[in-house]
């Protein structure tokens, strides 16, 4: 967010930073947003599914497994 911000409004900040920095910081906030993964895990015991979903900004995977693979301890 500060990245963005010294590209927009320079004069915010009471020591002016470098316009390199506001450049690194959009860079490296696109790529944490680029990398993070959210998982979903789904419990559906009437189709008897085990299903974890992992969605990111390029792509999905999903990993299904029936409840009787599962073994107990």
């Amino acid at each position: 967010m500060t990245g963005i911000v010294v590209f927009i409004k320079p004069n915010f900040f009471t020591n002016q930073p470098p316009l390199w920095l506001g450049f690194v910081g959009v860079i490296l906030n696109g790529f944490i947003i680029a990398v993070t993964k959210v998982t979903t895990v789904n419990l559906d015991k009437s189709a008897s599914k085990l299903t974890f979903l992992h969605k990111w900004l390029i792509g999905k995977s999903v990993n299904e497994y029936d409840l009787r693979q599962i073994k107990k301890n």
